[in-house]
């Protein structure tokens, strides 16, 4: 997954960031971007995302706004809930600003 964010040309932050608020598989950052990313591995991409909860999404993005509390060095960065689904072999697919598409 981190592969994928790094082609892209982002910098790794933090891995399974925790505080109060919820955890945050990964956080990468590029110029533009802050990548908040929950990361889901099941049998398909399919069955990956519906294990995403609205409430896990919610925690998600909860912790993401404590994240850029307690680093204001990115604040300037536009932040991006993503979804990376790991399929069975090992495939990604990665789901940009996908979050807010679980929180209803």
């Amino acid at each position: 997954m981190r592969l994928a964010y790094e082609r892209m040309g982002a910098k790794l932050c933090h891995h399974r960031w925790r505080d109060a608020a919820g955890e945050i598989d990964l956080i990468l950052r590029d110029k533009a971007h802050l990548f908040f990313v929950e990361v889901k591995a099941a049998q398909t991409h399919d069955h990956a995302a519906r294990r995403i909860s609205p409430t896990q999404a919610m925690r998600s993005v909860t912790a993401a706004q404590s994240y850029v509390e307690q680093h204001p060095e990115f604040a300037h960065l536009i932040p991006r809930y993503d979804a990376a689904l790991v399929d069975r072999v090992g495939r990604v697919e990665i789901l940009q600003n996908a979050l807010g598409d679980f929180i209803l």
